[in-house]
């Protein structure tokens, strides 16, 4: 199952090539509530990438 999971994983990865995958220590299904901080850095980066395109 995790396998199966990983290479789904791996799969939407490449649907970009400019994809990032972030892992998260201590967290459980519900990052969003457990480490906002995260979510919110995840999203400000990506704000900042579509804003000042290089």
């Amino acid at each position: 199952m995790i396998t199966a999971w990983n290479k789904m994983q791996n799969d939407f990865l490449r649907l970009s090539t400019d994809s990032k995958q972030i892992f998260v220590s201590n967290s459980g299904h519900y990052i969003n509530q457990e480490q906002p901080k995260i979510i919110e850095n995840a999203i400000n980066d990506m704000v900042n990438k579509i804003s000042n395109p290089q």
